[in-house]
């Protein structure tokens, strides 16, 4: 289970916006504020979008294995 930092780095890596991270319709999250998003996500973590990638080089969201090969991880 990550915690609200965690999240929160985990979005500042990925380069993306705390909702972002929620697999919910984006339309949906305009009523949250990011310390909202981060507790939700923390308590529900099924509500996570993933898998994703966090390295130093580089971060990002893994769409298909493909992705990985094509990112050369």
């Amino acid at each position: 289970m990550l915690t609200e930092t965690q999240l929160a780095e985990a979005a500042n890596m990925l380069d993306v916006d705390v909702s972002e991270l929620l697999t919910i319709d984006g339309s949906s999250n305009h009523d949250f504020s990011t310390n909202e998003i981060v507790k939700l996500l923390r308590n529900k973590p099924t509500l996570l979008k993933t898998p994703f990638i966090l390295s130093k080089e580089r971060s990002f969201f893994v769409d298909s294995p493909l992705n990985l090969i094509k990112e050369q991880f």
